[in-house]
């Protein structure tokens, strides 16, 4: 079973590609009934999509998706299906394909703590990056983050969130 990639995405692109653009993202019911290109190990979280048009014929695109281990499954092209047809797109292809002006998407993998990053903007290259995090959980108010979002002088003995000081774990 994979760790997942909790992605939130933010897109400006055209408002006449926006269904386009959602529609190279699986949904939970496609993983038996694939059709077309797709983005590869790549779920939507279909409820989380908003549109807001922000121009005459431009619109600001979010939503939030999973990504089977890692965003770097986007990047795969070629893929072949049981019946030899490779039928997935690469996540540059179809910022092309879409007219995407710009894209950023920043996903967090809690069980293998480390955080991806990526930006596109229309006529230059796709840039991807990823960083290890180092995760904080309160018993208490069961708030969980990164430290590496917080204040680098935080004391990590204490929540950053209610400001009780955290348990301290017993030597095995």
């Amino acid at each position: 079973m994979p760790n997942w990639v909790d992605t939130s995405w933010e897109v400006t692109l055209p408002t006449d590609k926006v269904t386009r653009f959602l529609n190279y993202f699986l949904t939970s019911d496609d993983r038996d009934k694939l059709r077309g290109k797709f983005l590869y190990r790549t779920f939507i979280v279909e409820e989380s999509v908003n549109v807001t048009e922000t121009s005459k014929g431009i619109s600001f695109l979010s939503f939030v998706s999973d990504s089977a281990w890692s965003l770097g499954s986007i990047f795969e092209t070629g893929k072949e299906d049981k019946y030899g047809v490779s039928r997935c797109i690469g996540l540059e292809d179809l910022c092309k394909d879409c007219d995407v002006i710009s894209l950023t998407a920043r996903g967090d993998e809690p069980m293998m703590c480390f955080r991806e990053f990526i930006e596109y903007v229309q006529g230059e290259n796709l840039c991807y990056s990823s960083e290890e995090v180092t995760p904080w959980m309160c018993e208490k108010c069961h708030t969980m983050g990164y430290w590496e979002d917080e204040d680098s002088n935080a004391d990590r003995t204490i929540c950053p969130s209610c400001k009780e000081k955290f348990e301290e774990e017993e030597d095995e």
